[in-house]
């Protein structure tokens, strides 16, 4: 029977390896703290530190040292090529520095000062590789007599710094991992800005980073008048939440930290929220008591701005983690993306209200003007009849002058009225069989005298009887648009005014020969208030297609321009030949 045999060192030493090898996870810094203080306690060194390489600044950085006399951790140090040439070449070059006297040995010159402050005799550094480049340098300080490195020493040491190299490996894994998770969290914030809502936004926001990886509760608020308003809100207990929010509502809860941060405009990290801490900046027994029962540990609040103008502040707590510098540029990136959603929303907010605010000048305007301009084109028709039975041509064409300034006042204030009336009812139809051939003879014939002065002869095509159930009156106006548009811009060149039925489809189209308009503004005609050229070489209001484009679309039909710079226009309308009413 074989006797059993309890594991040697030298086995305990390569399982307690293996095990730190494969015990790295996302803390990074914990993990090198393990390995540096088991790496000094079997080499028996006073310290042990890791300085990773950074070739752009030809320098090695102290990521962490263990200092074992005193038991405690340090890091920060920074060293320079130009000051420690012969270090850096052996580190490059060589698999093991064995500096058995730090005093005598070239390759320490630059070393020398500092390791006699410290009372540190040899040295035993061993390099770093990750991915078949030099990543670092792990270091033993021997501290008290010489010592001469062993074969084991060597060999553990070496061991370790393939240890640490593997833990390299993990931690740029992690860290793409990382960095992707992150990129997308980004990408999902700044898709707030679809939204023009500030309350939709901030609810959007905070539940975004409302996630285990991040931050379990998330708040958004905003300062209005130097009141500080709660938009936003998230916790993952619902019921907790609901007393959150009556709690706010009441008044009680004073948000004493956003209102530091908006003031200040500077991000306030709180890596550990204690009693005493929370004291400190301002919150009450209650509140304190409510961060108690929401186990918060840490918090970090983060202002939103724009500019100079800090507007609001978003507020992320866990009761699992421990935020760090990291977690709050994070933070901050979210911020400013949530900053810029809302400003949006502020901005199309304002945009809205002063479209409302025209928009009621110009119905009150119109309808001012409807009244006394109704009296006026009354008279004037007076005095064109009076002219036209037996006043000179001066004062017959001085008549015709004022009545076609009269009609054509008329018709803006009409386009006005229809346009607004459309913009907040929507075009309200009073269908009925008409004959759409007699109704288009007539509109040109109505216009053709002005067309041939403005030198825009109308030749329509001879159509035939095209009977339907349409708006007669919205169909006039539609033809009035499009014969006036031709007339305008028509660049004195004939106009082509064509119908025709197509299957179950009518087909009205004017085609001129004029400026015709640009490829980027040939859907934006349609819009209120927009227009093709600009209005100090054009009058009108721009509401002429927009008017019809509706009226159009209320008939269940469509319309549409194809132009080119300098090729003219020719607009088409599409209606339902039975006259589909929406």
């Amino acid at each position: 029977m074989l006797e059993a045999h309890a594991p040697t060192l030298e086995h305990r030493t390569a399982q307690a390896l293996s095990e730190l090898s494969r015990s790295m996870g996302a803390d990074w810094e914990g993990w090198i703290r393990r390995v540096l203080e088991f790496d000094a306690a079997v080499l028996h060194v006073e310290r042990v530190s890791f300085w990773s390489l950074r070739e752009e600044t030809s320098s090695i950085h102290c990521d962490a040292g263990f200092v074992a006399s005193v038991h405690s951790f340090e890091h920060g140090a920074t060293l320079f090529e130009p000051d420690l040439p012969e270090y850096f070449a052996a580190m490059r070059e060589a698999r093991i520095l064995d500096m058995v006297d730090v005093q005598t040995d070239p390759r320490c010159r630059g070393l020398r000062a500092y390791c006699a402050s410290r009372g540190i005799a040899s040295m035993l550094d061993v390099p770093v590789w990750h991915e078949g480049r030099l990543s670092g340098v792990l270091c033993h300080e021997h501290v008290g007599a010489t010592r001469k490195w062993s074969a084991e020493d060597e060999d553990f040491a070496t061991s370790v710094s393939q240890v640490v190299s593997s833990g390299l490996a993990a931690r740029a894994h992690t860290r793409a991992e990382a960095d992707t998770r992150r990129a997308a969290f980004l990408d999902s914030v700044s898709r707030l800005a679809s939204s023009l809502d500030a309350h939709e936004i901030a609810q959007r926001a905070v539940s975004l980073c409302a996630v285990p990886w991040f931050a379990e509760i998330a708040s958004l608020v905003v300062k209005r008048d130097d009141v500080i308003e709660l938009l936003g809100l998230k916790l993952p207990d619902p019921v907790m939440q609901q007393n959150i929010l009556q709690y706010v509502r009441s008044g009680l809860w004073m948000f004493p930290v956003p209102a530091r941060v908006i003031r200040q405009g500077q991000s306030l990290l709180l890596t550990d929220t204690t009693r005493e801490v929370a004291a400190r900046y301002g919150f009450t027994r209650e509140d304190l008591m409510t961060i108690d029962a929401l186990g918060v540990k840490t918090a970090m609040c983060v202002p939103l701005a724009v500019g100079n103008n800090t507007f609001g502040a978003m507020s992320f707590a866990s009761g699992h983690r421990r935020f760090g510098a990291e977690d709050l540029v994070l933070a901050e990136d979210v911020g400013s993306r949530v900053a810029a959603a809302l400003e949006n929303a502020r901005l199309y907010t304002v945009a809205q209200e002063a479209i409302r605010a025209r928009d009621e000048l110009l119905v009150v305007a119109a309808h001012e003007l409807r009244t006394p301009l109704t009296a006026i084109q009354l008279r004037t028709d007076q005095l064109l009849r009076k002219a036209r039975r037996g006043a000179d041509a001066a004062e017959k064409a001085w008549s015709e002058s004022i009545a076609r300034d009269v009609r054509r006042f008329s018709w803006v204030v009409d386009h006005v009225l229809d346009a607004l009336r459309i913009r907040s009812e929507g075009v309200v139809l009073a269908p009925g069989v008409c004959d759409l051939a007699t109704i288009l003879q007539q509109r040109v014939g109505f216009v053709a005298e002005r067309a041939r002065a403005a030198g825009c002869p109308i030749a329509l095509d001879s159509v035939h009887s095209l009977t339907g159930r349409w708006d007669r009156t919205c169909i006039e106006k539609v033809i009035d648009v499009l014969l006036d548009n031709a007339i305008k811009f028509g660049g004195g060149g004939p106009i082509a005014v064509s119908l025709r039925a197509v299957g179950a489809w009518v087909e009205l189209a004017v085609r001129d020969q004029g400026i015709g308009i640009p490829a980027d503004r040939l859907r934006a005609i349609f819009q209120p208030f927009e227009r093709a050229v600009p209005k100090e070489h054009f009058g009108g209001l721009g509401l002429g297609l927009y008017v019809a484009n509706a009226i159009v679309d209320a008939h269940g039909g469509s319309i549409d321009v194809a132009s080119r710079p300098g090729e003219g226009a020719t607009f088409t309308v599409r209606l339902p030949l039975r006259g589909a009413i929406r």
